[in-house]
Parts: C-alpha cells; structure tokens; sequence
C-alpha cells in the first residue's frame, strides 16, 4: 500500500466527515480521455482564462499600492501626497489602514455574490468601482477624504482575489490550481514593478495642467480598471460548459464532474457554513497566511520607502522598486510550479518563507550603510516572501471538506490574512527609523516568516501522521472485506519517480476515496445498471467520506440479515385505534346473500374466513397475478360479480379485516391485465383497513389486448367503469358487513394503469376518495400507447440499419450515467437531474475517437443514433412541426427500454392497443403505422378512458388530497407525461402553484424504473403500488419502516386527517433491490416538485439525513 498524500487529510471510521476532501477524478481520466486531450484543453483554458485574470489582478494591485508611490513621489519638491494633503505620518498611515479593515470586511460577502451571480458580471463591476474609485483619489485634498476613498476601494476590491481564485476552481483541479494562482499573484509582483516604473514617468508630469504628479498618477492608473471592466463583461468566459465547444467541453466536463465548483455543485449552504466555520485544521492554514500577509503588506506599501532609505533619492527611488518584484515575479511561478508538480506544497511554502525571513533578518543586521548589501537582501526577501502565497492557498483548497464550501473557506483566509493580517505590516516600517535602515519592519517580517515556516512544516507532519494512521487503518478494512491489496492486478504505467500513474493520483485525493469505490462496487454487485457501470469503474467512483454514520448503516445492512422475518403480520400501523371497530357480522355466504344486499345484476362469488396467517386468491386461475398474499390477519374474503351490460361482467373482491379503523383501501390494476389483484389489496388489512379491487371486466395477461377486440362494452370496464362500480357497490358491502358502520375515510393506490384508474375516478367522481396516491400513471392511453407503438416503428424491423439491438441498450445506459451521473453534485450512480445533462451522442459513434466506438457490438452507427435521438426527444406532429404528442423517455431510462424495445417487434402496449383497441382490425399491421393514428385515437378514446381532466377542483373543494409519484428511469411510461400533466393542472389553477401544492404534490423519484425497483441502486420503496407484492407474497409497506416517513400511503393519510402536508418521503432500497433481507443499501428523501434532494456535502449518501429538499 501506498503513502496517502501527506499535505492532505483523509477520513476513516471515527473521523469527522468534514476532514475528507470529497472530490477527485481518480482513475477517471484514463478511462473517458487521453492525455493529449487533456492537455490540449488546460492549454486552451490558459491561454484564455489565466491572462485575463492575471490582467486584472495585476490592474487591482497597481490601483491598490500606487499610494506608496504617490507618498514620496516628487517628494524632494514637496510636491508628494502625504504633504499636499496635510497629513502626518500617523494619519497617513491610519489611511493605509482604512483600505484593509474594509478589505477583511467586504471579503466573504463579495465571494458569496460570486457563487450567485455570473463571474464576469460581477469581476467587472467590482473592476469598474474600483478604477473610479482610483481616480478619485487624484482629487482629495485633506486626510478625512483620503481615509474615506481608500475604505471605498477596499470595498470594491475585496472581492477580486478571492473570487479569481475561486473562480480557477471552476476550471481546474486542486492539484493544478497553486501554479495558475501563481501566475495570477506573479501579476502583482509585476504590478509592483511596474508600478515603480509608471511613478518615475509620472513623476516628470509635476505641474501638468496645475496638477501635482501624484495625482495624474491616480487618474491615470484608476483609468484602465474603467476600461477594462467593459472587455471583462463581454470576454471573461464563466463557466467552461458553455465557453467551450465539442470535445473540449466533453473533456472539461468530465474532468470537474466531482470537483467543480460551479458546473455540478449545489449552491452552499448553513450546514456547509457550519462545518467549513468550526474546522480547526483551517484555522492553521489561516494562522499561516497572516504570517505571510505581514511582509506582503509591507513590501507593498513601502517598497518605495524601503529603497529610498537604501541611498536612492525621489524618482530613483522609485525605479529601483523593480528589480526586487522581477525576481520575485519568476522565482514565484518556479516554486507554485514545482509545489503542484511534486504534491508537496508545505515543503515549498516553509522553505520560501526561510529564505524571505533570511533576507529580512540579514538586513536587519547589516550596518545602514551597507546599501547594496541591504538591497540583495530585499531582493531576496522579497522573492521568499511572495513565493509562499500561492502554495498555501492550493494547499487550502484542496483540504476543503466540499467545493460548495471553497468559496467561504478562501475568502476567510485571504480576509483574516491579506485584511486583519496586512494591518501590522502598515505600521511596522517606521518614517524615524530611515537613517537605521528600518530595522523594526525587517525584524518583524523576519519573525512572521520564521513563525509561517515552522507552522508550514508542523501541519505537514501533522497529514503525514494522520494519514499513516488512516492507511493502516484501511489496509484492516480491505483484509476484513476481502478487497485485493493495491498492486494485484496491476496499477498502470510508472512515473518519473517511479509510483504508478494511478498510485499517485491516489495519494493526492487520498486512497479512502479509491477503497470506499471498491466497497460500492462490492455492494451494487446485484443491479444491473452498477454491473454495466463496473466495467468501467470510473462511473462507480464515489467520493464520499466514510464516516460513523456510514459504519451504523454497515451495521444495520448486518443486522437486518439477523432480523426477524419481515413477514411479520403487524395490524393496524396507523396510529388511529380510536377508529379500532371490532363490530361485525359472521363471515359467511349468509351475510352477503341476504335480501337486499346485492343488487339485481349481481352475484356472489366467494365468502371465505380466513385465519391468522392464512393466505387467500385464486393461485394461477389469476393470469396477472398468480401469487397469493401469505400470513395474513384474520379476515373476510368475498368476491362478487356485476353484470354491467348485456355482453359485459365484471368482478372485484374485498378483503375486510377482523380488526378495522374505519378506512377502506382500494388498489389499481396494471397495463392491460384482467384480474382481482389480492396481492396489493393484502397491504390494507395489514394497515387495518379493508381493502378492493377490481378484474377490470375480463381475465388477460398485462400485454394481451385480443379480449378488446369487437367489445365496446368490456373495453369500458376496463376504462373506469369496473373499477367505479365496485367502488360502489363495495363501500356498501363494507359498511353492511360492519353492522352498519360508514366509512371515515377512502384512499386509492395505483401505478401505470392503475394510476389511470385513480386519476379517471377523482376527475369525474371526486367523492370517491379521500386521498389517492397515484404512480406514473398511463393518463393519456390515445398517446401513450400510439406512441409506444410509433417508437416501435422507429426501431423495427430487427433488420433495419436503424435498428438499435437489445444488447446496445446497456451500453446506451454506460455512456449515459458516464456523462450524467454527478451532475447532480454527486458520483452514485443514480442520475437525479436529466433535464441538466447535456448529452451528446458522438462518444457512441462507431469509430469515434471515444471509450465505446471502437467496435460494433459497443458502438452506433448514425442511423442508431437518429433512432435513439427519437426516444429521448418529444414527438410532435410532422405536419406543423410544433403540435405536441407525447414526451420521450429521460436520460437513464434505458436498461428498461426491453419493455417496449426488447422484442423482435413493436410492444403490445402499442401495437395491440391500436390493433384491438382503436382500428378494431385484427389485420391491422403495425409497418403500416402513420401519425393518423393519433388522430383515430382521439377520436375514439377506446372505453373512455383517457384521464385528461386537469380541472379537478372538485376533488380539491371536498377536501382530497394527491400524491403523484414518476420514477425518473421510467423505461415504459415516459415521466415526463407526469411532469405534463402536472404543469397543465397549475395551469388550470391560475398558474399559481401553491394553491395546487395545497392538495396535489408531485415526486420525482430519481433511479426508480416504472412503478417499482431500480437498475442502479437507487432508493425506490416507499409504499407505492406493487412494491410490497414484487419483494413477496408478504412484504407490504417498506419493511422495518412502516410508518409516515418511509410510507407514502401513510404520509397521504396523515395529510388528509391531520392535515400534516407531505413535504418529503424517504424511500429505501436493499442490497439486493428486490430482497428486504439483504442488508439495507441506502435511503433517500425525494421531494415534492419543484424541490428535489440535495447532498450536503459532507455526510454519508447512503443515508437519508444527508440530503435536504430544496428549490
């Protein structure tokens, strides 16, 4: 194993969170793009970004320090400021001072405004204030004015070096940041010297046009700012997603997906404040800088001085201010290089600092006299000095526990330093102590030097124990775990010095980030989506601390193997037993075939008991649902038959539970099946309530439609009628079986199908419920289905060249979580936002210069690419070009897409729908298909069951409350028909959405598929419609976390009868997605839209605490 990077901290089990820097390409690069390109694009960004910023620091500098010129030019014919404008030595000085109380004041809040707004937008004011600022400063005439113009332009410039630097974040890695704001500070330097060269030009305009020299300076140093700001405004590139172009922007994308500020990171937030705020380590990286903002100051302001106390007089002086900044220009930028170069920056910033206190003490020591000796020494002094600054702010940044925080943790530092800490270095260098050489300034910069040099090395052995500690640390987890020891299996090519390539990059980042990789790796071992991402570990990578909270969940994955069985029949969880009604009559054939009781047109079918831990259904009589729910309370079963015209019946059964809370639950059916769904009815006794569900008016499978064909009747059962009627005529039942008892509350349950179900019935009767929680519903069956089947036209025949293949699929779904897992801040293999991912196709392209295009099985020709262009995008009409007709599927939706795609023709969700739904024509083929379709759809609406009322103030007038959920990795039922359906509700409502959130809220549920379970390790359980019945015969809620939390339906209740307003649900997922025993994997809030979950930067992600709702 490998030394961890020693100027870095790691984290470890035990260890706060906030230590670990969570952000680093790792191995990334290898595996998405060569070197060369790599190196083309940082060539690019330099020759664009860094002279631009350097350009304008180096003008802020010469606005900043051109009054330690302007106080002793032309000072032989007192035509120099400090005696123009009548001030003594201490005003001046207290003038001096002003500017840096209001630099350490205006610092955190200008870099705030950077996060918030645009870079060159607010670069540019700042840029424009201060130039005026400057200029202005040619017009004061008394000390007060002074003092008040330099507290403004420490205002306005307060901002610029902090936000530069962070703004370098946007565009480079921590490792590649020291040298570039090297090269930036190297423009002061440079400013210094030729600050010293303008002042002599200047000095020979004394007298031009009745001003004194020192004010032209001022005007025409302040000038240029001004003029700038207007090509900053329009040049400045912000951020490299939308300055770059092609492969460039690829390259730059990938390279910062966890390690931008900007482009894939949140907004920062209280709890990033917080910890960035109580970090110790931080404040010895602050202790530091003020250490070497003392004779950065100093030499500053009193360069000028300092030389004309060497011998030279007036404008000499001046002058020979610019030898020392040259030297100190070029010896910054080798040593800011060479600290990124070999990782060592507490090296470079303790040597640099010895060398600049060597050179303060010495001439502190030597005679006054010895001015040429003296001048060498300030040469030196000042190189060692300047030369520390830019491997200590690298140094900083990279031990920012998150990028979201970078931004406050560098604008405390250069405000406690280059504010507070330049204070001292104003009146250290004393006007009587000329004659002597100041002495007091040397001595004082010696020891700040001396003090940064040790603190430098001591916080560098401080990450090397820590470090060491944590590396042995981690070689016993990766023995306990069985996780090969680095090196087996090979690391790569050699460095020059000798450590594999990926070796040393895992000693920058820290080789936690490299282990915890290899432990998700391990744990999504059994999805298909992480399988396919594995082959490629660069898409697992996740650069999450492993913190005591990770190590609970470790435990709990344990535990839950040893829990008891999760079959457990638990009654009446909602915490309402005031509603308890143990009140009924006799379960049997009496009861419900007594007068009266059922209507004409109707019969009894089946009243069963059922005992404690009995199991009940019709076993694979049911085509769609074969399983019978198992350990069951002790309930009635009854099963009854409508006629519902004279070719048309069907069926719904009931199951009432022996201990009831006055609540009935009725459940949807899915696609096209035909059958009583008693597996998802089983969850309402469990909950203590009584439970229903209809056939639908025939006996199918999900995708056999031949049963519609020639029957208008059947196809209106299974449209609403079915399940409205039942609903009926149940609550009947119900309230006669307990003695007469009325209903307290009604709620429904259903996804795809089933959520057409629960939509239909509350827009056209809205006191059938009292809650509904609807799931990717198939509201608009004429589209949906005509859809389906044109998507399939698209992509059939198998022999077509436009044919995408099954087994391409996959390797759709690898390049889309490679270019869009992280833009959502974080790298787990869950894609939460694909509306933001700027997907391009050309990485897929057979013969691309890219990760897949080498051969044909892992590429796609352009046909393929058009084809899959179509999925994604939204059909519109071809006629006009702009008439919409359905949305496509999201980005990472595809290792579903073998539900409509999968075949060796169209899906029968749109083939057979339009086949025997909306034509009527046996002979109808689907090669044939034209947009004319959609049309024909329309016009028949096959069973009138499209759920197209967005008006449903009804519903919301008599108290009902919505919760609509939609997977976003919905490969069947595009999610995007939600969000439709969604917005045109608003719509309806005024547009005024928080009058609709009142009582419909909608959830996106990031790396859930349709209507159940996850390709990628994603949290999707949550009590939605078949949920429990998929892990189970019976498994109901979200296993060991059956309350309002985790438990959607219990959540819609709770909002409907203590008006509690579901704010966010956390769903939950197991190792193995479908096996609750497998040991939990991970829990996620998901939140009602517009909001959607947020990491905060520095906790566990597999944890539900970690993530907040915003937006």
């Amino acid at each position: 194993m490998k030394t961890p990077d020693p100027e870095k901290a790691n984290d470890l089990p035990g260890v706060s969170p906030d230590l670990n820097h969570p952000s680093s390409p790792t191995t990334q690069n290898a595996a998405s793009y060569t070197p060369s390109e790599e190196r083309a694009l940082l060539l690019k960004q330099d020759l664009t970004i860094l002279p631009l910023s350097a350009f304008i620091y180096f003008l802020c500098y010469l606005d900043r320090s051109n009054i330690g010129n302007a106080r002793i030019l032309n000072s032989s014919t007192h035509n120099d400021m400090q005696t123009e404008i009548h001030a003594t030595q201490y005003q001046f000085n207290i003038a001096l001072m002003v500017f840096l109380v209001a630099y350490a004041l205006f610092e955190v809040p200008s870099n705030i405004l950077l996060k918030k707004l645009r870079p060159s937008r607010w670069l540019s004011f700042l840029m424009f204030s201060w130039g005026a600022v400057t200029i202005s400063l040619g017009a004061v005439s008394s000390f007060p004015a002074t003092a008040g113009v330099r507290f403004l332009l420490g205002a306005c410039e307060a901002g610029l070096f902090p936000g530069l630097v962070y703004y370098l974040t946007f565009w480079y890695r921590a490792d590649e940041r020291s040298v570039r704001v090297s090269f930036i500070l190297a423009s002061a330097t440079l400013a210094g010297a030729f600050g010293g060269a303008i002042a002599f030009g200047i000095g020979h305009m004394n007298g031009s046009q009745g001003l004194s020299a020192w004010r032209w300076l001022f005007i025409i140093e302040g000038a240029p700012s001004c003029a700038s700001a207007v090509l900053v405004w329009f040049f400045l590139p912000d951020y490299p997603e939308e300055f770059l172009k092609g492969r460039h922007k690829e390259v730059a994308v990938e390279r910062l997906k966890v390690e931008g500020s900007k482009s894939y990171h949140r907004s920062m937030t209280w709890v990033d404040a917080k910890t960035t705020l109580t970090d110790w380590r931080l404040y010895a990286h602050y202790v530091i800088y003020f250490g070497v903002s003392v004779p950065f100051s100093s030499l500053s302001l009193f360069a000028p001085s300092i030389t004309a106390g060497l011998g030279y007089v007036d404008l000499k002086a001046q002058l020979m201010t610019v030898p020392p900044y040259a030297v100190a220009y070029v010896v910054q930028i080798l040593v800011a290089f060479s600290a990124d170069h070999s990782n060592s920056r507490g090296i470079h910033v303790s040597i640099s600092a010895l060398l600049g206190a060597a050179g303060f003490i010495a001439s502190a020591l030597l005679p006054p006299e010895s001015h040429s000796a003296r001048y060498g020494c300030l040469i030196l002094a000042s190189a060692g000095s300047f030369s520390t600054v830019p491997p200590l702010l690298g140094w900083l940044t990279s031990n920012v526990h998150s990028t979201a925080a970078v931004g406050l943790a560098i604008a405390i530092n250069v405000s406690f330093g280059a504010g507070i800490g330049q204070i001292p270095g104003v009146w250290i260098y004393k006007a009587d102590e000329k004659q002597n050489g100041y002495p007091t300034g040397h001595w004082v910069n010696g020891g700040m030097l001396l003090m940064v040099c040790v603190g430098a090395a001591l916080l560098r052995v401080f990450y090397g124990k820590w470090n060491k500690e944590l590396s042995r640390k981690q070689a016993e987890l990766e023995r306990e775990r069985g996780i090969p020891a680095e090196g087996e299996g090979g690391e790569g090519g050699k460095s020059g010095d000798g450590v594999g390539e990926v070796v040393r990059r895992r000693e920058e980042v820290g080789e936690f980030a490299v282990l915890l990789a290899q432990l998700e790796r391990v744990k999504l071992n059994n999805n298909t989506c992480a399988s396919s991402i594995i082959t490629k570990p660069v898409e697992l990578v996740i650069y999450i601390p492993m913190t005591r909270a990770r190590l609970t969940l470790i435990s709990l994955h344990a535990a839950s193997a040893l829990a008891l069985p999760v079959s457990s029949p638990v009654h009446n969880v909602y915490e309402r037993q005031e509603g308890i009604n143990h009140q009924h009559l006799e379960c049997n054939w009496d009861t419900f075939s007594a007068e009266g009781v059922l209507p004409s047109g109707t019969t009894l079918e089946n009243v069963t008991s059922v005992a404690p831990g009995g199991s009940f259904g019709e076993g694979e009589a049911n085509i769609p649902y074969p399983m019978n729910p198992t350990n069951l309370p002790p309930l009635c079963a009854v099963t009854v038959r409508v006629d519902s015209s004279p070719t048309s019946s069907y069926r719904f059964g009931l199951f009432l539970p022996e201990e009831w809370n006055l609540r009935l639950l009725v459940v949807g059916n899915g696609g096209f099946a035909g059958g009583i769904n008693w597996l998802d009815m089983a969850a309402g006794p469990r909950y203590g309530m009584a439970s229903l569900s209809t056939d639908t008016g025939h006996s199918s499978n999900v995708t056999d439609t031949s049963w519609a064909l020639g029957e208008p009747e059947k196809k209106t059962d299974w449209g609403w009628r079915a399940l409205h009627g039942s609903l009926v005529l149940g609550k009947k039942l119900v309230s006669h079986y307990y003695s007469g008892n009325s209903l307290a509350y009604t709620y429904y349950n259903g996804c795809s199908t089933g959520g057409r179900q629960g939509l239909k019935e509350l827009q056209v009767f809205p006191d059938s419920f009292d809650g509904a929680l609807i799931g990717a519903p198939a509201w608009w069956p004429t589209h949906l289905n005509t859809w389906l089947a044109q998507i399939g036209w698209y992509n059939f025949p198998v022999d077509d060249p436009k044919h995408i293949p099954l087994e391409k699929f996959t390797v759709m779904a690898a390049e889309v979580m490679r270019q869009c897992d992280g833009v959502d801040g974080v790298l787990d293999g869950i894609i939460s936002t694909p509306e933001k991912c700027d997907f391009d196709f050309d990485g897929l392209l057979c013969g691309a210069d890219g990760i897949v295009g080498q051969n044909t099985s892992a590429c796609f020709t352009y046909d393929q690419i058009n084809t899959a262009k179509k999925l994604y995008d939204d059909t519109v009409s071809s006629e006009d070009g702009k008439s919409f007709l359905y949305p496509g599927f999201n980005l990472g939706s595809e290792e579903q897409w073998l539900w409509p795609l999968g075949g060796k023709e169209p899906t029968p969700f749109g083939v057979g729908y339009l086949k025997d739904f909306v034509f009527d024509d046996k002979s109808w083929d689907w090669q044939s298909f034209n947009e004319s379709a959609y049309t024909k759809a329309d016009e028949t609406d096959p069973g009138d069951a499209s759920a197209m009322k967005y008006d449903i103030g009804d519903f919301k007038e008599r108290g009902g409350k919505l919760i609509l959920y939609h997977g976003l990795a919905d490969g069947l039922v595009p999610t995007r028909g939600s969000e439709y359906y969604y917005n045109k509700t608003i719509e309806v409502f005024g547009g005024d959405v928080d009058h609709v959130v009142d009582f419909f809220r909608f959830f996106l549920v990031p790396g859930m598929q349709h209507c159940w379970s996850t390709a990628c390790g994603a949290p999707w359980s949550f009590g939605g419609a078949f949920q429990g019945g998929l892990m189970g015969s019976e498994v109901w809620s979200v296993p060991e976390f059956e309350d309002q939390d985790h438990d959607a339906l219990l959540a819609l209740m709770d909002w409907v009868e203590k008006n509690r307003t579901v704010d966010k649900i956390v769903a939950t997922t197991w190792t193995t997605a479908l096996d609750p025993t497998s040991g939990l994997l991970r829990q996620r809030p998901i939140c009602p839209w517009p909001q959607r979950a947020e990491y905060d930067g520095f906790g566990d992600v597999d944890l539900a605490s970690s993530w907040q709702c915003v937006g």
